[in-house]
């Protein structure tokens, strides 16, 4: 069914006829309600024009729900849904939005995220290598550090390949609202602990598994912190890198050693071991 402006909503089964009534509410002028598998349903609405799908999307969230405005109308659907594609990893494993709609029998694993005010969802380069390291590395009971979470989808990667539980810490606010909301999502917030604590904060046990995603400058400043918070036989997986910059950020670390380099379009990270 194609509307002229379109508002997205992923919802389970139980919160359909509190969507459709809120959407006819606002003066729908047509519903679809489409089935995307295990309870979760994608309920498109079409309205007159964008100016009030945007509007009704931006209400629907301030409501709690996971609801986008939608493609404006057939001639921009299908960029809109390659927009809003998963992110695939490690073959069979996938990031995606709520409301992405594609068929989930062909994912072994799924993180599904919810970007909330700003945030990215987990298809960026730098990002996509780090889950690769992840779904490879991750054995099974580890303690997990992920530095800058964002919306989390490093830490939720990390507890559905099998970690045992973990740590996202961000600095902005907004960030750590979403990463909960997100490990909710996922069915793993009561694995993951999320905080705007800094770095230098952290008074626990050294973690088996340390993540950041940031760029080089910031690593580096962070380089005592992460060589401290890494425990014996852990690991430690750093993205938002170029290849100039790898150098630079291996002496920082000394003594730990990089074991392996990885590379996607411009962008590197790196996996490193205690000396």
């Amino acid at each position: 069914m194609n509307f002229l402006s379109t508002v997205v909503v992923a919802v389970r089964s139980s919160a359909i006829p509190t969507i459709r009534g809120h959407l006819s509410a606002w003066g729908t002028v047509g519903i679809a309600v489409r089935s995307q598998g295990a309870d979760r349903f994608v309920v498109e609405a079409g309205f007159d024009d964008a100016t009030m799908a945007h509007g009704v999307a931006r209400s629907l969230r301030e409501a709690g729900a996971m609801a986008v405005a939608g493609p404006s109308g057939p001639g921009h659907r299908v960029a809109w849904e390659r927009r809003n594609a998963p992110s695939w990893f490690a073959s069979r494993s996938c990031v995606c939005f709520p409301w992405t709609e594609f068929d989930r029998t062909e994912a072994d694993t799924i993180v599904e995220i919810d970007p909330g005010a700003g945030f990215g969802s987990g298809g960026h380069p730098t990002t996509s290598l780090l889950l690769g390291a992840l779904h490879e590395r991750v054995r099974g009971g580890e303690r997990l550090l992920d530095v800058g979470t964002g919306t989390g989808v490093l830490a939720i990667a990390g507890l559905l390949a099998g970690a045992g539980t973990a740590v996202g810490i961000d600095i902005e606010p907004e960030a750590v609202v979403a990463a909960h909301h997100n490990a909710q999502l996922n069915g793993v917030l009561d694995r993951l602990e999320v905080s705007d604590q800094m770095i230098e904060d952290i008074d626990e046990p050294p973690f088996d598994v340390v993540v950041a995603n940031i760029h080089a400058p910031a690593l580096v400043a962070m380089a005592p912190h992460l060589r401290r918070l890494l425990a014996p036989g852990g690991w430690l997986g750093l993205s938002g890198i170029s290849r100039a910059q790898i150098s630079t950020l291996a002496a920082a670390l000394t003594p730990l050693v990089v074991e392996a380099e990885m590379h996607s379009d411009d962008w590197s990270a790196l996996i490193v071991l205690p000396g």
